[in-house]
C-alpha cells in the first residue's frame, strides 16, 4: 500500500513504480483534510460569486473564456 501525503515528493521513479506495480494507493489524513478544505473553499466561492475560476466553471486551454453554466456543472455535494 502507498500513502499519498502532501509533504512527500512524488518522484518519477515512484510514479513509475506505482503505474507498473499498481499497489493500493490511499490518501493520508493530511491529504484528505486538504482536499476537504479546498472543496469547501470552492463550494463557498461558487455560491457567493459567478466570477470565472479557470477549469472549475470555465473550459481549459483555448476554452478558458467559455463559461460553464451552473446548471451544466457536475456537483457531488
Amino acid at each position: 500500500m502507498y500513502s499519498l501525503d502532501p509533504a512527500t515528493h512524488l518522484s518519477l521513479a515512484t510514479l513509475e513504480h506505482l503505474l507498473r506495480e499498481r499497489p493500493k494507493v490511499v490518501l493520508s489524513d493530511q491529504a484528505r483534510h486538504r482536499v476537504a478544505t479546498c472543496y469547501e473553499y470552492l463550494r463557498n466561492r461558487l455560491e457567493q460569486s459567478d466570477a470565472p475560476i479557470y477549469g472549475i466553471n470555465t473550459g481549459f486551454g483555448a476554452l478558458c473564456n467559455t463559461g460553464i453554466a451552473p446548471s451544466s456543472a457536475a456537483s457531488s455535494s
